[in-house]
């Protein structure tokens, strides 16, 4: 063949970067600004014996553990590697044992489901001592149950920052639903676990012992749809909140706490001064009345305010009213200080409430700090209380602008 007719391969001139280059490259790709997974570091390990080479040389390539239920070939082995390759590097953990399988109408017990989460630990519980971050979602009670089972040989985890425990099932939650979890709760890492650096907290749905969490220092708190078994009782939401002073932001959503559990503290509110996020979202009003009832809250700047029962369609709730929520936050209101709570607040956003006009009208003019307002799937009579009302232009600021109002009505 005439030379003129050969063609030479070229090598890719990304190879021809710098290693340190490279690797920064495979860092931008694998992890987004939040250190959240972008794409999986064994993609590009595969591409060629150069780019694996660098790959495997980067332990924080190799830090996000996954493992999904039904595994997929070789999922454990490819957990237990990446194990391996981050070295003594913290690690975040996500665990799934969902069942894409299953219905509302399959079995609540789901055996496979906790066998595969006890497979799942004997993977990784080497390793407990570098866990950065936790999560672990189910559909039922009885995977769950073995994590907070398997979880008692864990009584250090001194790296581990945020910890989301979710069992995927809003309508566990439903205050008149059948509920199979068993009477008696359990210690979460073996009750009282030294967590130092913890942090942010996601309980959903789960059945953990709260008087021996060993939360304190929190700087965030979810608890939600929890059913009556499982939600804490008001004392011990009270101890929860007392160890973390310093807490920013708090969603309580679907409790159902315990009203025959004898109450055996002082009953005072608990102060958050440094709280400046609420979420409220109940079934009952009455319920997130008494939540209210807990906590004092000084700087508070955004609340939601949430009826959960039109988000999961239960028609026989939506026309239950929500408007005494409505007068217990307008007695709060002290017009001689607008820096109080709730004239403090500077975001509100209503979800689902049926409110009485009359009683929205007179409380919104109290928000005199008030620069968003959305409503979401509300009767569209309040957005024309909103149109109307006079008070929330900017009352008790002479320079301040007309508040953003949003509406978002069906």
């Amino acid at each position: 063949m005439p030379a003129s007719q050969q063609t030479t391969r070229q090598e890719p001139k990304v190879n021809s970067l710098p290693t340190n280059i490279l690797a920064d490259i495979f860092s931008i790709l694998t992890f987004s600004s939040d250190e959240s997974r972008l794409y999986d570091p064994n993609s590009l390990s595969h591409v060629s014996s150069h780019w694996r080479e660098v790959a495997l040389s980067v332990s924080s390539l190799w830090t996000f553990i996954v493992v999904t239920f039904p595994f997929a070939s070789g999922q454990i082995d490819r957990a237990t590697a990446s194990l391996s390759r981050s070295k003594d590097r913290p690690i975040d953990v996500h665990i799934d044992v969902r069942d894409p399988e299953w219905t509302w109408d399959s079995d609540e017990d789901q055996d496979q489901m906790r066998l595969a989460v006890v497979e799942i630990m004997e993977c990784i519980k080497q390793s407990h001592l570098r866990w950065r971050s936790l999560t672990v979602l189910t559909d039922t009670w009885a995977p769950m149950h073995a994590f907070l089972a398997y979880s008692s040989m864990f009584s250090s985890l001194p790296k581990l920052e945020q910890l989301s425990l979710n069992r995927c099932n809003a309508f566990a939650g439903l205050p008149d639903a059948p509920d199979p979890v068993p009477s008696d709760s359990v210690e979460l890492f073996g009750g009282n676990a030294h967590l130092p650096k913890l942090r942010h907290v996601v309980l959903a749905g789960t059945h953990v012992d709260y008087l021996c969490t060993g939360f304190e220092g929190l700087l965030s708190l979810d608890l939600r749809h929890q059913p009556r078994k499982v939600s804490p009782t008001i004392r011990q939401l009270r101890q929860l909140l007392h160890a973390s002073p310093g807490l920013k932001s708090l969603s309580l959503v679907a409790l159902n706490p315990n009203p025959e559990e004898p109450e055996q503290d002082d009953g005072h509110a608990v102060s958050l001064a440094h709280l400046t996020d609420l979420t409220l979202g109940w079934w009952f009003v009455e319920e997130a009345i008494g939540l209210l009832e807990v906590v004092q809250l000084p700087v508070v700047e955004n609340l939601v305010l949430e009826d959960i029962a039109p988000t999961l369609l239960r028609q026989d709730f939506v026309s239950r009213d929500s408007t005494p929520i409505l007068g217990t936050l307008t007695k709060m209101i002290n017009p001689t200080s607008p820096s109080s709570f709730p004239s403090h607040l500077r975001r509100l956003t209503i979800s689902g409430a049926l409110l009485d006009p009359t009683a929205f009208s007179q409380f919104i003019p109290g928000l005199v700090n008030l620069e968003e307002l959305e409503l979401k799937s509300v009767q569209s009579d309040l957005a024309q209380v909103v149109g109307r009302s006079e008070g929330i232009a900017g009352t008790g600021q002479a320079d301040s602008s007309v508040p953003s109002v949003i509406l978002r009505l069906r």
